[in-house]
């Protein structure tokens, strides 16, 4: 219900703006973008479950290197990781120590090592920011 109700709310979201915002407003700009161009919609929610399906793609194959048999547990477990990580707030380093204290607290209940869920944690937060971050300084040293 809660999905439906959601998907609903996207499909429709520009007429409620329309209705209610200032024209000078970002939101009212978005909406009526998004009545102007119906496929930015599609477009924007083809990516984010793009996404969606990398990041817990890279989560079970980085489980699966340090020991962890893949099942729909551990999906379902890896979906929910990122659910509450991305509900709880936190301004410090990309959510560094949240995603790694909720990946503690949910892959451990379903009997996962802490050492496994910490190194596959640590590994993909290594190749998703740091990794980019030391290639653009060498890049942008390389150009001065």
């Amino acid at each position: 219900v809660i999905l439906l109700f959601s998907y609903f709310i996207y499909l429709h979201i520009e007429k409620l703006i329309l209705r209610f915002w200032k024209k000078r407003s970002y939101l009212y700009r978005f909406a009526y973008l998004l009545r102007k161009e119906p496929k930015y919609r599609w477009k924007l929610l083809f990516l984010s479950w793009g996404r969606f399906i990398v990041f817990t793609t890279q989560f079970a194959l980085m489980l699966s290197i340090y020991g962890t048999s893949i099942s729909f547990n551990v999906i379902g477990a890896i979906w929910l990781i990122y659910l509450t990580s991305m509900i709880t707030p936190s301004l410090f380093l990309g959510k560094l120590g949240i995603k790694e204290l909720l990946s503690l607290y949910i892959l451990s209940q379903i009997g996962i090592n802490e050492y496994t869920i910490l190194f596959s944690s640590l590994t993909i937060w290594l190749i998703n920011s740091v990794s980019p971050a030391v290639w653009g300084l060498f890049i942008c040293k390389n150009k001065q």
